[in-house]
């Protein structure tokens, strides 16, 4: 039914997974005999192939973000690996330069808006409309799982970049003068108020767009992080710890990385047992 109303494999899927779990409980719970998704057909799902940026485009990506508005948003996505709403969620009090550490412990989303009238069958005006809305916009949340809450180091090009856009946010408070909003985040508008999701995708897109890069998402920024860590040979629970990743299974997105490593663990074999002229 949710395949023809026009979900995808992957909504379907998570949708049946997060059911199942809560059915799940309820079984537990006694609150029902069996869970009646065990029984359901499961709807045939393949991963999207993951396309990260090229060591030359990441490169490329780098340098051309040191002349870029909010250019070290992008330098963190790339080099941390931190997703969309987690780049805009840090505020200054959650980076300490001079330690060199980053605190990742929310995300900016958006959210609808809900009716704040006490009688909302009454109210003429959609819920974003409403006089009184509430809950919605632009918010602040923390990050759901301890996984995805932790402290990055700062490498020494990031510190530098910060710092640099440190002073051009001082400097575009200056010249905002009183509509400058401060909302205290590390990433904002010129006019000091959080950038909107989208905004930052529409950014991102344009800005490869400028260098000449294919089109790709911010998310691949991402993906770029943790294709050139699991190339370079760095543990895997290193790298799940750095994502948040809960599962090892998570790492079967990149099974074109782990071919690329099983070739190079090959060659090392083969080079320990007939030498390097082999």
């Amino acid at each position: 039914m949710l395949l023809a109303s026009g979900l995808n494999a992957w909504s379907v899927h998570h949708v049946r997974r997060t059911l199942n779990k809560a059915l799940n409980d309820a079984v537990r719970r006694r609150r029902l005999p069996r869970n009646p998704v065990a029984l359901a057909h499961t709807p045939c799902y393949d991963p999207p192939e993951i396309e990260p940026l090229t060591i030359d485009e990441a490169r490329r990506v780098l340098a051309a973000a040191e002349r870029e508005p909010n250019g070290a948003a992008f330098m963190l996505s790339i080099s941390l690996g931190l997703r969309r709403g987690e780049v805009r969620g840090p505020s200054w009090d959650d980076v300490d330069l001079d330690a060199g550490r980053l605190q990742v412990r929310r995300q900016l989303e958006r959210r609808d808006w809900r009716h704040g009238c006490t009688d909302p069958d009454k109210c003429d005006e959609r819920p974003s409309k409403c006089p009184q809305r509430k809950e919605g916009g632009l918010v602040l949340v923390e990050l759901k799982t301890k996984q995805s809450r932790w402290t990055l180091p700062l490498t020494a090009p990031l510190v530098a970049e910060l710092r640099k856009h440190r002073q051009q946010e001082r400097e575009a408070r200056i010249r905002a003068g009183t509509v400058w909003r401060d909302c205290g985040l590390v990433f904002t508008t010129i006019t000091g108020r959080p950038v909107a999701p989208r905004d930052h995708s529409l950014h991102w897109a344009a800005f490869l767009e400028g260098l000449g890069i294919r089109p790709a998402r911010l998310h691949d920024a991402r993906h770029t992080a943790a294709t050139l860590l699991l190339v370079q040979g760095v543990d895997q629970c290193v790298v799940m710890r750095m994502f948040g990743w809960t599962s090892p299974a998570m790492t079967t997105c990149y099974q074109h990385v782990v071919l690329e490593l099983v070739e190079e663990a090959n060659r090392r074999m083969s080079e320990l047992l007939w030498g390097a002229s082999s």
